[in-house]
């Protein structure tokens, strides 16, 4: 299994736009060995690579009858949904911006 280096982790960094303090990538690499380390116990578990992929954990201890069927709805509609909404512009929810280039000053404005 390929290690993740403190040049990758600063490569990242850097394609995400996020400025790391010094030592925070060595810090994360070390995160990762440790890691690493926990998924080599876990492969060392004797017929781990032939269990068979729990997608539903419930699947043996429910039956049909325990869970509900699937049945179409009506949606609910703008006029409802923006009811219950305190910010709205036009016939769309106003929601704080999450997502920014850069630094932002945020103001009571923008949210």
């Amino acid at each position: 299994m390929s290690r993740v280096s403190k040049e990758t982790i600063e490569e990242c960094a850097r394609n995400l736009m996020f400025e790391l303090s010094p030592g925070q990538a060595e810090l994360i690499s070390e995160e990762f060995d440790t890691l690493y380390g926990q998924l080599e116990n876990l492969a060392a578990i004797p017929g781990v690579d032939q269990a068979e992929p729990m997608t539903f954990p419930f699947r043996r201890h429910l039956t049909d009858a325990d869970l509900r069927a699937d049945e179409p709805e009506q949606p609910l509609g703008a006029e409802k949904a923006l009811a219950n909404s305190h910010s709205k512009i036009g016939d769309q929810i106003k929601v704080p911006k999450v997502v920014a280039h850069g630094q932002v000053d945020h103001t009571e404005e923008d949210m």
